[in-house]
Formats: structure tokens, sequence, C-alpha cells
């Protein structure tokens, strides 16, 4: 079901509901073998647009690899899949490599990243894609995978919440390890294919809008990588009530799942509720 692409770099965001150096880039950063399913004008896209993404997230292109799919999405809904360094990948509907060899390559090729991308789009949101994908490598380069271990546990909390309700995307949307990440898309597609064609795919009036708006919908960039733990705390926070729910749930103590998830964290968690305490009791 795909094309193979040579040496090269979660999800692109779901709008409807939740599920979770410096240096320029050559273009044999993508060498393809080319099978049935996906176009030689797709397969172009690729060539131009991956490039380019990488070397504006500042990747050399043996740190990534890439893996594009036909289709506008996959089954669960998802139009591109990041995978951490050291995750397993499997046959599953967010890499349906029917015939296996590109799952063998993204295995023996564990310790990078490596993204699996829906191809059937515009060039525009095709670049932003990528460039989106390429932030959740970045962010996992400054602080390791435990970052999407904290990210797994915000999605438990905020399912206690949504259960899978329909437009429940606009809160994933809101997770700072999205926001930055469709921050980096926007820049970088204001900076590639101009301002008239950016707000046009950021108008939720507009088709493009409606089903890839977020990509484009920033006029900042990213917030600073050494602050994205500590922001995503702070947004868990607005939720400590549904996160005493989801700890009631699996039957531990919530701070117990901060912990496992992120080394240390308990510690600041303590140092919010003091500080709420604390503002209650000057207030009586």
């Amino acid at each position: 079901m795909l094309v193979a692409l040579g040496a090269a770099g979660m999800c692109v965001p779901c709008t409807s509901v939740i599920v979770a150096r410096r240096r320029a880039v050559p273009s044999r950063a993508v060498e393809a073998r080319q099978d049935d399913s996906v176009n030689d004008e797709q397969l172009k896209s690729l060539r131009d647009e991956w490039p380019a993404a990488l070397a504006d997230a500042g990747f050399d292109v043996q740190q990534v690899r890439l893996y594009p799919f036909e289709g506008e999405q996959s089954d669960d809904g998802n139009r591109a899949y990041y995978f951490t360094p050291g995750q397993d990948v499997h046959y599953d509907v967010n890499f349906p490599d029917e015939k296996g060899g590109q799952i063998e390559d993204a295995n023996k090729h564990r310790d990078r990243h490596r993204l699996a991308v829906w191809v059937d789009s515009s060039t525009p949101v095709l670049g932003a894609r990528l460039r989106h994908e390429l932030e959740h490598a970045r962010q996992v380069e400054a602080h390791g995978n435990h970052l999407f271990d904290l990210n797994d546990l915000v999605l438990g909390v905020l399912w206690v919440k949504l259960e899978g309700l329909k437009g429940s995307g606009q809160l994933y949307n809101a997770i700072p390890l999205e926001v930055d990440a469709n921050a980096a898309a926007a820049r970088f597609a204001w900076q590639r294919y101009g301002e008239d064609v950016v707000r046009d795919l950021a108008d939720p009036a507009s088709a493009a809008g409606v089903k890839d708006g977020v990509l484009f919908r920033s006029l900042t960039p990213p917030g600073p990588l050494e602050s994205l733990p500590l922001r995503m705390l702070a947004f868990l926070y607005q939720f400590a009530d549904l996160c005493q729910l989801f700890a009631e749930r699996r039957r531990r103590p919530f701070d117990d799942l901060l912990e496992e998830a992120w080394p240390g964290m308990a510690r600041a968690w303590a140092a919010l509720v003091a500080v709420e305490l604390g503002n209650r009791e000057a207030a009586n």
C-alpha cells in the first residue's frame, strides 16, 4: 500500500474525536522505490516537501524515516502518525503495511524517529502535516520518550470527560504538545507557501479549513522546548478533578501515575496543590 522512501524521519490533529542545529538536507533525502499505490504526482510532492520540512525542523536525513500511505487518512482517522524511537511498529490502522516490508524496515530502524503519512492531500497540507509530526520528533529529542508517556496520561484524563464525543478534537489541539506542533506547521507553511494560501487553508469557512485548518492557525512560533513539560503539567492541572476520577478508575493514586509518566513531576504537582491551598487560606 505504500511507497518505500529511503533514509528519512503522534498523529496529525484529528478535529473530531480524541483517540493521543539546523542544516540543509539534500534532495537525496527521498530515495523512493515506487509501487502501484502512491502515484507520481504524490511522490513528487513528497520529494519536494520532505527535505524542506526536515531542514526546517533541523534534522539530518539519517535521523528520521518516512513511510507514506495512499489515501487521505487511516481507518482510525489519522492523517499522519509519529513513532518514537524504540517503539515497535506492528500492522494496524496506523501502519497498514500489508506486505510487511515497511514494518520490517521501521523496526530495523527503531532507534530513529519514524513517521507514517497519508499522502492524498494538497502540497501545502502535506508539507504542513510533515512539519507538524517533525515537531513531535524535536520534542522527543529535547525530552525523551517520557514526554509521550505524559501525553498519554493527559489523553487518559481527557477521556474521562469526553469518552469519544464528536468535536472533542478541539480540546486535543489545546494540549501544549499539539499547540506547538501546529505552530511549527503554520510557521513553515507561511514561509513556504505564502500568506494567501495559508489564510485560505486556515479559514473554517472553507472545506480545507474544516479538515486541516488547525495546521495553519498560528501567527507565532512554538513555545520554548524547555518549558514544554511544565506547560503540559499546567494544562493537566486545569482538570485536577478529572485526574482524581481517572486515578480512581485505575485504582492508583494520581501522584503515582504522574510519577510513572514523568519521574519527578509528582513533586511539581504537589507544589501546585500547595499554592492553591495557600491562596485559599490567605483569602480566609
